[in-house]
């Protein structure tokens, strides 16, 4: 394999660093032919080297050297990705859509697949209602290409556009499914990417109880690829979680190495200068902070790019910051802005952060009736499910209720708000908490007036509970104090089980005179995606006991039915397209290449013309035949098919033509034979091309005149009758052999219709699987069977040499063993498909294994052995050479001149 060879299959798998590194082996004449300087522009753009990427691309396309329509169509993609990160989206737009037509052209799929993914990442900030169309054909297209790393980027893409727009569950799903993919086909690039993914999924939930662990490995994975814009998201992720868990140093650090991994600034990087400011800000340092973001401000010189995602919410920030200097109009400017922003590109979560801010900024100014009545104007969904926005809403409540005198409310939403804070270990939130609060108290702390504690407070702790029901923690906290409150239980502890056993939260005793041994009753509160927590509780025996207790057990039950209808909820608005809708019959699937075939089997069903069908056996011939019967005129007369391969030789004649009784030794009856049977109907003669040579011209004359001369019969019979045919075999290499007759083969060939493979039409798999499975499960009795994304992308994957029919008989062999009611997992596929997908598989727990798929090309593979058995040997040789080459049973010399050659 040439170098320039190497370099594509290295950046195309992600290894960006030792892609360019087998770019700089070429020669001088081989470093400037176009391809190799095309795919250098690529890979200096994912390195993070974007004005490099820019100046080679820009000179291939001015120069006037004749380029192929790919290297144009590459450095158009490389145009868009840069501009894309150097504050152009306008610009990246249209090098991108060019890049998608060229490739088009030149029918080069996975360009196109690569080109509408980064164009989805572009126009994804615009709002889900754009990009819908694109992702179903990148989907169809991604479908059809059948390659594991452009499916898991695909699932990458759509995580990243579900997360913005808060439907994390399905998110998460979407990173979880990506990495399920790359295990059996490495990928460090995008495994850095879905990692990195799947731990911003969990700040973005204000979940911080997680450790960093997933966010250094994708870290460790981005510095592996060498991509310079996935160091940069990875490390300011970590920032993030530094910044979250009041670890404002190591924050610092990681947003400043961020800003420092690509020579671009853009709107990631912008995202990063705004993490560091609020950083700035939560250490007091305000006029610090106002002078990042009014950098970031002034940077963004284009509507549309101020609209980008990271771009939009910076303003709500950048509000915050110039409220606390005093500046409140300027604040309230942003902020109106920001509000604008958020309706026109449906970002829900940026018009609930502005709206919040402003009600505290309109505080701020004393406008405590206007700040009321925006915090009322909430809707349900602005708070709920999003630990952060709620502490916001809490302290924003709890202060105005100070500045009014009602100073036990204010306690109460104060004491909340705080709770919550903690239990999501969000120590910046948990801090600003406290500092409005002391301002507060010194601006209003002595201001008298009715107190409002009561009632009303109870139903604002109840919505709290509904509002965080995806918070199992801060549920148990709060019913902890709710119950130790009404006096009516003798304890009750809030106990969190995790792997290293019981976690007490929270806990309260009632000292009663006498207490009362009896039964505790455990309530279990759950997320369906975390650890379960219980409740413990001891009531006393009163019948105010039993009435609060069975109250408590309804409002668990409905929070945990709460989460569950949450789940499903967000699952029917993930802007992951549902599966293509299956029309036709109830025996047949008809979508995709099989659709485009069916309108022209419609077309032509009320001509009577012979049709003949071909394609490889399983791949729907017989469904094409029964609907050009169906279609035509002769739908409510017979449809008759025959595989000529079904009977033997010497009795074809007879199955077809018929015959009379005493023919022939053995005929003591009267047969009509097939072609009388179909009388007015449809023949199909399904294998056509096996018909002897001797049978040939008694069906071609029925075709020419539409007689038949049935055995022993004096005469012939007219008979009217269509034929469709079919056959899986070239019948134009059949007539150049001698093996079928010219003449017949013109009269069944007058209208062709061509059945792809399944692998050729992979974007048919999601509609036949769903269809066989529900078909399946209604023969086998097995309820409602569905299909996890994990086994789809199995099925898409395998090529499927028996087709449609394979396909078929599969499914119906993984919902006979299923369980009813079930979810299918990929362990369900039976071991011969899951071994036959082409992949690398990564080395064993103990790793000492490595397997390699045997349809791989020989010389990358022994490449790829060699590496990892070299890496392996010294590693475990702590290092040391000459251990290592003895343990590999080769010299040091030898082991010298293949790490030089591997680039290890």
């Amino acid at each position: 394999m040439s170098s320039l060879e190497s370099g594509a299959r290295l950046n195309g798998s992600g290894d960006f660093a030792n892609a360019l590194r087998e770019l700089d082996r070429l020669t001088n004449s081989a470093k400037h032919t176009a391809a190799a300087m095309a795919l250098r522009a690529d890979v200096m753009c994912s390195l993070g080297k974007t004005g490099t990427a820019r100046t080679i691309a820009e000179s291939l396309l001015a120069n006037g050297r004749r380029l192929s329509t790919v290297e144009i169509a590459s450095c158009e993609y490389v145009l868009g990705k840069v501009c894309r990160e150097d504050r152009n989206s306008a610009t990246a737009i249209s090098h991108l859509q060019r890049a998608i037509s060229l490739a088009s052209q030149a029918k080069d799929l996975a360009l196109v697949c690569r080109a509408e993914s980064s164009l989805l990442t572009v126009l994804s900030d615009r709002g889900p209602d754009v990009v819908r169309p694109l992702i179903a054909e990148l989907r169809n297209h991604v479908t059809r290409l059948g390659d594991p790393h452009v499916t898991a980027h695909l699932h990458i893409c759509i995580g990243e556009m579900e997360a913005k727009a808060g439907l994390f569950a399905p998110a998460r799903r979407q990173g979880m499914l990506a990495l399920d993919i790359l295990q059996t086909n490495p990928n460090s690039w995008l495994e850095a990417m879905a990692e990195n993914l799947v731990f911003a999924i969990g700040l973005l939930r204000s979940d911080f109880s997680q450790d960093p662990s997933r966010g250094l490995r994708a870290l460790t994975l981005a510095e592996k690829s060498g991509s310079g814009s996935m160091c940069r998201s990875c490390l300011g992720n970590l920032g993030n979680f530094f910044y979250r868990c009041g670890d404002f140093d190591r924050a610092i650090e990681s947003f400043e190495r961020a800003l420092n991994a690509t020579e671009v600034g853009g709107e990631r990087n912008n995202a990063i200068l705004e993490s560091l400011a609020r950083v700035r800000f939560i250490q007091g340092d305000v006029d610090r902070c106002a002078l990042m973001l009014n950098r970031v401000y002034m940077s963004i010189t284009s509507d549309d790019d101020r609209n980008l995602y990271a771009n939009r919410h910076t303003e709500v920030t950048y509000a915050e910051t110039l409220a606390a200097q005093g500046r409140t109009e300027d604040a309230l400017d942003l902020i109106n802005s920001a509000l604008s922003r958020g309706a026109r590109t449906g970002d829900r979560a940026l018009r609930d952060a502005a709206t919040l801010t402003k009600a505290e900024v309109l505080e701020r100014c004393g406008a405590f009736a206007e700040s009321a009545l925006l915090l009322e104007s909430l809707g349900p969904e602005a708070v709920s499910q999003n630990a952060e926005r709620y502490v916001q809403y809490e302290r924003a409540i709890a202060t105005g209720l100070l500045s009014q005198g009602h100073a036990s409310a204010a306690a109460t939403h104060h004491d909340r708000a705080k709770r919550l804070a903690r239990c999501v270990r969000n120590v910046p939130a948990e801090l600003e908490v406290d500092r409005r609060w002391q301002n507060a108290q010194l601006e209003f702390g002595r201001v008298c007036g009715e107190d409002s504690h009561g009632v009303s407070t109870v139903l604002q702790g109840i919505a709290s509970l509904a509002a965080n029901a995806g918070s199992p923690e801060f549920i148990a906290r709060e019913l902890v104090t709710i119950l130790h409150a009404t006096g009516h239980v003798q304890s009750v502890v809030a106990r969190k089980t995790t792997p290293k056993g019981d976690e007490i939260l929270e806990s309260a005793e009632q000292v009663l005179e006498q207490s009362v041994k009896g039964p505790i009753r455990t309530l279990s509160i759950s997320r369906g995606d975390g650890p379960v927590i219980d409740l413990d509780i001891l009531p006393t025996p009163q019948f105010e006991s039993a009435a609060t207790m069975n109250a408590a057990a309804i409002l668990v039950a409905a929070i945990n039915e709460l989460n569950k209808y949450r789940a499903e909820r967000d699952e029917e608005a993930t802007v992951w397209p549902a599966d293509e809708k299956i029309d036709g019959d109830s025996n047949s699937v008809i979508s995709g290449h099989m659709a485009e075939v069916m309108n022209f089997a419609r077309r032509i069903a009320r001509v009577k013309v012979n049709v003949l069908i071909t394609g490889e056996s399983g791949t729907g011939k017989e469904i094409i035949a029964r609907a050009i019967h169906d279609f035509s005129d002769r739908a409510a007369k017979p449809f008759v098919p025959f595989n000529c391969t079904a009977v033997p030789r010497d009795l074809l004649e007879s199955q077809l033509f018929g015959h009379r009784r005493g023919a022939f030794t053995g005929a003591d009856r009267d047969h009509t034979g097939l072609i009388r049977a179909a009388r007015e109907g449809t023949l199909f003669l399904d294998e056509v091309g096996e018909l002897g040579l001797d049978l040939q011209p008694k069906l071609l004359r029925f075709l020419e005149s539409g007689e038949i001369a049935p055995l022993g019969e004096p005469g012939p019979t007219t008979v009217d009758v269509r034929i469709v045919a079919a056959t899986n075999r070239s019948l134009d290499e059949a007539v150049r052999e001698g093996r079928f007759r010219e003449d017949l083969f013109y009269r069944l060939n007058v209208v062709r219709l061509s059945l792809k493979p399944l692998r050729e039409r992979r974007d048919e798999i999601p509609g036949f699987v769903n269809a066989f499975v529900a078909r399946a499960a209604t023969d086998f009795a097995k309820g409602h069977l569905t299909v996890a994304e994990e086994t789809m992308e199995r099925l898409l994957l395998y090529r499927w040499p028996g087709n449609v029919r394979q396909l078929h008989n599969e499914i119906r062999r993984i919902v006979a063993l299923a369980e009813p009611n079930s979810t299918i997992l990929p362990e369900a596929i039976s071991d011969d498909i899951l071994g036959a997908l082409p992949i690398f598989r990564h080395p064993t727990v103990n790793g000492h294994e490595l397997s390699v798929s045997l349809q791989s090309k020989l010389l990358p593979t022994l490449a790829h052995v060699e590496c990892e058995m070299i890496r392996a040997a010294l590693k475990q040789s702590g290092g040391r050479v000459n251990a290592a080459a003895k343990a590999l049973g080769i010299s040091r010399k030898g082991l010298y001149l293949k790490r030089q050659r591997l680039g290890l």
